[in-house]
């Protein structure tokens, strides 16, 4: 049986008193607390063939006997084998190279095999059980990694982790919250072992984001948002230890996936609104606002470096100052990154998170919906799908024809007009892409494709608007250079593209919304 598991990392106090000083959780606590030491080798060949396919073999010293451990993702399938590796002075693996094989794992030979990474830890575990039956484990874990390559070279760390083994996952993720409260922790993505691999090779991370929370599909689906919901909130998560632990392309990619990511929650909390209470949602659509305003600046800089200058260059590669614009960009985009890690590796984003996630296995989340709307009962009753779908979509394709009949066909819209109805767009796009299957098939697929290009060209624009904006600011103090006038001229020329783009798409799509 597969416990899920979130991972907290403390930056004040102890896990004793976060324990003690909260009230439900000190009185769900069933007897002592158990205190471990232990001590655990990862073991990889020189140019750490395993790790690079996303698992990381672990061995722990348990008195005279080795117990082995083959931990990770290979695909979309997770690997946790454990296995008896014998009282000798180095571990026996000759189990290994069958388990490797069971897995789908390249096999690397045993005598290539080596200690790369030693973890030191202190574990102090508690009992929690509840008057609901829910059963939790909570681990406080302090130590220290020692990369065994590298002489000297160590890092410490604490943390707290939370394990759900039976009962409620809201009242799981009800004490992850209390604690983190208590101790103003940051959600921790990556096990030790994985964090100190990372630093050898920070290339796989991003597969190795296994401690995360996963939601079953089932009642509390609803035209597939709720399981939506629950990948988006899991994806998150993804990124988050991409942006933390991985290499320089894999952050910036993260940045752009989490603002995706952050976007489509919005959106789904929007459908939603009308079934939550007033408070809640205003808070959660505040706090997305927050986090989306923090990674935004990234995204933004990350087309300017990687698409904008670079053709620039290429194009016209004797013009002075553009060597210079793209180290402006790049200290630019490094600073924005870092400030977006800031914001997720922040108690504000583990709080958020959380919310997010105790919301869709609450009652007043997604169960609330199914009981009171008109589409949960229509789910009881069997109705046709079409009618759930129709509920979904109907009061997102409203504004969309609001706009249409303010502008026509083909009257442009200013800036802020076009976010807004890109707001609204991006929400129909995901809508009809969630249940487009639920529609008679052939309509649903000329709306969904009719969206997503009106969305495309939409978000193109903006993008480029926003990429102009931002060098402005950089170039500040190049306005009579020959290099800000050719920049006025690319990104000019590409915008009146991009609006002609949209002018086609938009008059393409009025005639769905007429």
């Amino acid at each position: 049986m597969r416990i899920e598991t979130i991972r907290l990392r403390m930056t004040t106090g102890s896990g004793n008193e976060m324990v003690c000083d909260h009230p439900a959780v000190r009185a769900a606590l069933v007897g002592k607390s158990r205190r471990e030491e232990k001590q655990e080798f990862c073991f990889d060949s020189l140019d750490l063939g395993l790790w690079r396919q996303g698992v990381q073999l672990v061995v722990e010293r348990q008195g005279v006997r080795w117990l082995g451990q083959l931990i990770g993702l290979v695909g979309r399938s997770e690997v946790r084998q454990e296995w008896d590796c014998g009282t000798g002075e180095q571990p026996d693996w000759s189990e290994l190279k069958r388990l490797l094989a069971a897995c789908s794992i390249e096999e690397i030979k045993s005598k290539a095999l080596r200690p790369c990474l030693l973890v030191h830890r202190k574990e102090e575990w508690w009992r929690l059980e509840y008057p609901d039956g829910s059963r939790l484990w909570l681990c406080e874990a302090r130590g220290q990694l020692e990369w065994l390559g590298e002489e000297g070279v160590t890092e410490p760390f604490h943390e707290l982790v939370v394990q759900h083994v039976a009962g409620s996952r809201l009242r799981f993720l009800q004490t992850v919250l209390a604690l983190g409260r208590q101790g103003g922790a940051c959600l921790e993505p990556l096990s030790p072992a994985a964090r100190g691999l990372a630093r050898l090779d920070p290339g796989p991370v991003t597969a190795m984001a296994l401690e995360r929370v996963v939601w079953e599909d089932g009642e509390r689906a609803i035209g597939g948002l709720a399981k939506a919901g629950a990948g988006r909130i899991a994806g998150m998560l993804d990124q988050l230890a991409a942006l933390l632990y991985g290499p320089e392309q894999a952050c910036l990619e993260a940045v752009c996936n989490l603002e995706r990511a952050v976007s489509g929650l919005r959106r789904l909390i929007g459908w939603f609104a009308e079934w939550m209470p007033e408070r809640m949602h205003r808070d959660m659509d505040n706090e997305l606002i927050w986090l989306a305003g923090e990674i935004r600046p990234a995204c933004v800089g990350v087309d300017l470096r990687q698409v904008t200058l670079p053709g620039m260059r290429r194009h016209f590669p004797e013009v002075v100052h553009l060597a210079e614009a793209e180290e402006r960009a790049r200290q630019e985009g490094g600073a924005s990154v870092q400030r977006a890690r800031e914001a997720v590796d922040s108690f504000r984003f583990a709080r958020l998170w959380i919310g997010l996630a105790t919301w869709l296995s609450s009652e007043e989340g997604v169960k609330a919906a199914l009981r009171d709307s008109e589409a949960g009962v229509r789910v009881r009753q069997q109705a046709t799908v079409d009618e759930q779908a129709q509920t979904l979509l109907r009061p997102l394709i409203k504004p969309l024809k609001s706009a249409w009949a303010g502008w026509g066909r083909n009257v442009p819209v200013t800036l802020e007009e076009l976010r807004e109805l890109l707001v609204w767009a991006e929400a129909l796009e995901d809508a009809l892409g969630l249940c487009g299957g639920c529609c008679e098939e052939r309509r649903a697929s000329g709306w969904h494709e009719g969206v997503t290009v009106v969305a495309g060209a939409a978000r193109a624009v903006v993008a480029l608007e926003e990429e102009r904006q931002l060098w402005q600011r950089l170039a500040a103090d190049w306005s009579g250079q020959p290099v800000a006038a050719l920049f006025r001229g690319w990104q000019g020329a590409r915008l009146e593209g991009a609006w002609q783009d949209w002018e086609r798409a938009w008059a393409s799509f009025s005639c769905h919304l007429a």
